[in-house]
């Protein structure tokens, strides 16, 4: 039995019908083969989604019934991703990844050691789009503006966590349903922001026995704290 695919749309979804063009359009004509009468899930990456069935091709875009509009169920825990840009594609890596893992927020934070400072927002939110809908996720992760270290750290909120080496075991912190976690960049933390951290009410928490990549420790990260392994 197929599974019943997932487009994110920035339609109204309380309507009769909506046309979806676009590559949502695309996938589903091109590449799935999707034929009238077949049905699909339009979320609107906020919090609700409806059933759709397919009722017309009009030139590149998609006729849709709607039914009736659902609230999606989120989890309980919601945890904010706090990343160091990272250089060439790996931010980009780092951002698909913990979307497909279940993260509320992404921040991107510079801290003394990160090399690139820009971002292509665009791009990112994309991939945050196609990652929901490859993943079956129906609520998009928030995508926020770059912020400095020592601002993000006065900001974050519940139990904050930032990733270092020889911190301790993600077992033993008790934490709330809110959480906020940090990763570092390249060449890591400075003993100054370790420091700036832990007055500021961080735990300094490690990820296993072996020093990981920045993006991986993103991934690694987000989803043992995402699915509760602490």
């Amino acid at each position: 039995m197929r599974k019943t695919n997932r487009f994110i749309v920035k339609s109204n979804l309380d309507k009769p019908t909506v046309v979806v063009g676009g590559e949502a359009a695309h996938q589903m004509r091109k590449v799935l083969y999707l034929q009238i009468g077949e049905s699909v899930i339009l979320p609107d990456g906020h919090g609700k989604e409806v059933v759709a069935e397919i009722t017309d091709f009009i030139q590149d875009s998609v006729e849709l019934r709607l039914g009736v509009v659902n609230e999606i169920k989120l989890s309980g825990r919601q945890v904010v991703l706090y990343c160091a840009i990272l250089k060439h594609d790996n931010f980009e890596w780092a951002v698909q990844k913990a979307t497909e893992v279940g993260v509320t927020s992404i921040i991107p934070i510079i801290t003394e050691r990160t090399i690139k400072t820009g971002l292509k927002y665009e791009r990112l939110k994309k991939i945050i789009q196609e990652s929901c809908e490859q993943c079956q996720r129906g609520v998009m992760p928030e995508l926020h503006e770059i912020v400095r270290f020592e601002d993000a750290i006065k900001t974050a909120e519940g139990t904050k966590i930032i990733f270092e080496f020889d911190g301790e075991k993600l077992s033993n912190i008790k934490s709330d349903n809110a959480i906020s976690i940090f990763v570092g960049p390249e060449g890591g933390w400075t003993q100054s922001e370790i420091k700036q951290a832990r007055e500021a009410g961080f735990v300094v928490a490690s990820l296993g026995d072996y020093i990981l990549r920045g993006e991986t420790a993103a991934v690694v990260g987000s989803w043992m704290v995402v699915n509760g392994n602490l």
